[in-house]
């Protein structure tokens, strides 16, 4: 009821950057575990996914250990010949109930970062912990859960691993200062978000769909929410706000009486509807966790997303990549609009594209016998900068590793 079903990847297409993925794993140990990692680029096949993990190509069980480290692969090679039916997402703030009832390791009770707080994490861990890995202290679960949430965490053998950082002997506290500054700009920008969307608590708003000039959510005449492209069509809806962290907010939304009620677990209708509150149906039902990038979740048993189906009507979905974004658009138009759900301030993960395809080229160079770009696939301050290339985007997101100052260009290590 409250096990794989809902985190099992059903289709690659759905996957996102930063998201937490898991595979289970029979064959190298006499128990089942998971081999963890983040998603770093999304794709349409094994081959064009890519993953963030601790990992190695080499085959050999003690040359892999020694060379193990916190690098970038195809989803083809995290699996490893493991089962496609056997990967799931990591789930994240469940309700208590649906953690202790789920499969070990698929569900945690503790809150997720942004996702461009998270791919900030992976790009300061890439090429760290060569020969580190300990299936005890420092392992792959411990590195994805710190990614995630900043603690060093792993669920399949209840460790805590020591340290701000994975490997934090392999980096200076300088380093890590600079990672905890690009960190806090970018919850700022968050945090003013969520301020600024607060601001809106009982007003009369209208809900942007997919952050379009005129796409706004309509109450159809069954009761189910649908999308109009007119505004003047679009339903005016009295939301309650509140929030205790940066990144996301309580609402509710509601009209005449009726609110924007999500599914109970044990239902089998889709749809979102528009119920009066009863004692049965319970509060949580009709409150949303609307995130500062304008996902909206579920706050039943199971943390559903609103998604857009083929018909215009909305439905829950299990998956972010199957999601549609929100925008809360005040009646009174003489206020601006808080919300962006783009937050295009935000760094992109287009920014570490550059990492992406030099950190892949230098794994085909190593492959081939082939001698990585600058040694040990490195990016360095002497590397010639194509102004129509990518690089210029990377550069001014550079790693927190590179110098103590976040103005520093480059001069991170890559490893693979």
């Amino acid at each position: 009821m409250f096990g794989g079903e809902f985190t099992k990847v059903k289709a690659i297409t759905s996957l996102r950057p930063a998201d937490h993925i898991a595979v289970w794993d029979l064959s190298r140990w006499p128990i089942k575990y998971q081999h963890h990692g983040i998603v770093w680029a999304a794709g349409d096949s094994e081959d064009t996914v890519q993953i963030c993990h601790v990992w190695s190509p080499l085959v050999g069980y003690r040359e892999a250990q020694a060379d193990s480290c916190f690098r970038i692969s195809t989803l083809r090679e995290f699996l490893y010949n493991r089962s496609l039916a056997s990967l799931r997402v990591v789930e994240y703030h469940t309700s208590s109930l649906r953690e202790l009832l789920s499969k070990w390791g698929e569900v945690h009770y503790t809150r997720a970062d942004l996702p461009e707080v998270i791919l900030a994490r992976c790009k300061f861990l890439m090429g760290l912990g060569k020969g580190e890995f300990n299936i005890f202290k420092q392992n792959c679960e411990h590195a994805a859960h710190w990614c995630m949430t900043g603690e060093q965490w792993c669920k399949q053998n209840l460790t805590r691993a020591k340290g701000r950082v994975p490997f934090e002997h392999m980096v200076s506290p300088e380093q890590v200062t600079a990672l905890d500054d690009e960190i806090d700009a970018i919850k700022t920008i968050s945090k003013s978000v969520v301020d600024k969307t607060l601001s809106l608590n009982g007003q009369s708003v209208h809900l942007r769909v997919l952050g379009a000039t005129e796409s706004f959510l309509t109450i159809l005449p069954n009761g189910y929410l649908g999308v109009t492209e007119t505004r003047g069509d679009a339903s005016a809806f009295t939301v309650s706000t509140s929030s205790k962290v940066y990144n996301s907010m309580k609402v509710s939304f509601q009209v005449g009486g009726k609110h924007m009620y999500s599914r109970s677990t044990i239902s089998c209708y889709r749809q979102i509807h528009m119920k009066k509150y009863n004692f049965w149906r319970g509060r949580p039902g009709m409150t949303w966790e609307l995130s500062s990038n304008g996902y909206m979740k579920s706050m039943n048993q199971h943390r559903r997303y609103i998604g857009l189906r083929t018909d215009n009507i909305l439905v829950d979905v299990s998956m972010r990549g199957d999601a549609t974004r929100f925008e809360l658009v005040p009646l009174d138009g003489s206020q601006a609009a808080p919300y962006d759900a783009q937050i295009r301030k935000l760094p992109s993960t287009k920014a570490f594209e550059l990492a992406v395809h030099k950190s892949m080229r230098n794994l085909e160079a190593r492959r081939s016998g082939h001698k990585p770009e600058g040694g040990e696939a490195s990016i360095d301050e002497g590397d010639e900068k194509d102004e129509n290339d990518e690089a210029a985007t990377y550069k001014a997101f550079p790693s927190p590793r590179a110098a103590s100052s976040p103005k520093a260009a480059l001069g991170h290590k890559i490893s693979m």
